[in-house]
């Protein structure tokens, strides 16, 4: 008897241990053994809404549109508002890097100094962001959808990327 619940009190030990390893293997929101994070779009949500990406390790945000209608991905900070309609971030969080996107003709609008780093997601589609954030961009940022003026953003299609520290 006292063989047999100490045999049941381990096995409860180990089975909490492995639920635990694998939840924090399987943490939403966090790059996987291979640096990718999966994000899902469904209608006006980012799910999981919260990113917790490390700078100077490279990192590829995988985003699925599981939704109706095209959105267009910025991440950044400080929303541009007009007129209670919001058009994008002014402080880029990708600005000056080299992100490489799959596929390329996701791309929205020209890459220059002052212009925004944004890309479309069609329905039914993945689009993969690989790119290494420089530790000088650690800190609270925000991702977000702004088309028809902001209305995306408004329904809920917004987030936070939390940029960490290389330890």
């Amino acid at each position: 008897m006292v063989r047999t619940s100490l045999l049941v009190a381990v096995a409860a030990v180990v089975a909490l241990v492995l639920v635990l390893a694998g939840d924090r293997e399987g943490d939403p929101g966090r790059p996987d053994a291979d640096g990718v994070v999966e994000v899902v779009m469904d209608r006006y949500q980012f799910e999981p809404d919260e990113l917790f990406v490390t700078a100077e390790s490279p990192v590829t945000l995988a985003f699925s549109n599981r939704g109706n209608n095209v959105h267009t991905v910025a991440l950044g900070r400080t929303v541009v508002e007009e007129d209670g309609l919001q058009f994008g971030f002014r402080e880029e969080l990708l600005a000056g890097l080299s992100p490489t996107l799959v596929p390329q003709r996701a791309r929205a609008g020209p890459i220059g100094p002052d212009e925004p780093f944004r890309f479309y997601v069609e329905p039914g589609e993945t689009v993969r962001l690989s790119v290494t954030i420089p530790a000088e961009r650690v800190g609270e940022w925000e991702i977000g959808c702004f088309n028809a003026c902001g209305a995306h953003y408004r329904a809920g299609l917004a987030g936070l990327v939390h940029v960490e520290a290389p330890e």
